[in-house]
């Protein structure tokens, strides 16, 4: 997310870490560009934990998150586009959020 939709929140919750990309407005208030934390932040992000013994589970629904999905133990797509399934058939495709659940705890035994 940004920090700028982040920041209610995370004050409520006693401002714990996370890790933002960022919004960049004119005088106005409106958006102008968007800032990334780092390149393929997804995907850096699942390999600084694998590097550190974590194991992952991914889901997204876009091109963006591709990556991050198939570097993980288990990868779904979930509510994405008829193109993302048809380009990446080899990936698990779902709709329901119970199906997606029994996947992740299916994933969890392995």
């Amino acid at each position: 997310t940004f920090e700028e939709f982040a920041g209610p929140i995370l004050k409520k919750l006693g401002m714990p870490t996370i890790f933002c990309n960022s919004l960049e407005t004119d005088k106005d208030g409106f958006i102008v560009k968007h800032k990334m934390r780092c390149e393929k932040s997804k995907l850096t992000t699942v390999k600084a934990l694998q590097s550190i013994g974590f194991e992952t589970i991914a889901f997204g629904d876009s091109y963006n998150d591709l990556g991050m999905i198939e570097a993980s133990k288990a990868g779904f797509l979930f509510r994405t586009t008829d193109k993302i399934k048809n380009d990446y058939p080899n990936i698990p495709a779902f709709t329901e959020y119970s199906e997606l659940l029994a996947a992740i705890k299916d994933a969890l035994k392995k």
